[in-house]
């Protein structure tokens, strides 16, 4: 075997070689993820406060002040994986990924539940989605899944690319938050492959530090 031969079959098996597994964003999270931190001057802050209004329209004007008031320290983290947070007083309360639509952190969402819309998966895939995986169409469309009406998939009618609160089966605050991969319609009738993208869960290390310092 020649030379030119050798290095055609070390290419052949880089390129079959498999792709790195993607983990949530929160799976790691600390000091070393934040690239940037930047104050925010009062007319952008006016600008943040009124696009987060206008997205989480459910919240009146008296709870965006308890949540962001006029005068707050808020700041605005630029971190790897294209993720931007703010903070108010260090205290991480909303953040965006490839400058997409904004998520809660799980805390805030723990407050104010009215923030994104629910969905329910049965009890077989909470490990799963507590170790950052990513939710499979069949954890919703389940008995369990789809036992409460109110955060069935079934009836809580969502699109692809929309933020949305994970609970478990017979719990009372969510264990997870995602981004929708495929509509409600298409999980229930595919009933396979990747439902939702787990971006923030119970005990990842965004929920293990309650300020950003």
């Amino acid at each position: 075997m020649n030379v030119k031969e050798t290095e055609t079959k070390k290419k052949s098996k880089k390129s079959k070689s498999k792709p790195k597994k993607k983990t949530a964003p929160f799976k790691r999270f600390g000091k070393e993820e934040i690239i940037a931190r930047n104050l925010v001057k009062s007319s952008v802050r006016r600008g943040i406060r009124l696009n987060l209004a206008t997205q989480f329209s459910c919240l009146n004007d008296s709870q965006l002040e308890d949540i962001l008031p006029n005068k707050c320290k808020m700041v605005i983290l630029k971190c790897t994986n294209n993720i931007q947070m703010i903070l108010n007083d260090d205290v991480p309360l909303f953040y965006n990924i490839r400058g997409g639509p904004f998520f809660p952190s799980l805390r805030l969402l723990h407050q104010f539940p009215h923030l994104l819309p629910s969905w329910q998966v049965d009890t077989g895939a909470i490990q799963f989605v507590m170790d950052g995986a990513n939710i499979m169409c069949p954890g919703f469309t389940s008995e369990g899944g789809t036992k409460d009406a109110t955060r069935s998939v079934k009836t809580v009618k969502l699109a692809a690319g929309e933020p949305v609160a994970i609970y478990a089966q017979d719990k009372g605050s969510a264990l997870a938050i995602g981004l929708v991969m495929m509509s409600s319609g298409d999980i229930v009738t595919r009933n396979k492959g990747v439902a939702v993208e787990n971006i923030h869960y119970l005990g990842d290390e965004l929920w293990c530090r309650q300020t950003v310092a």
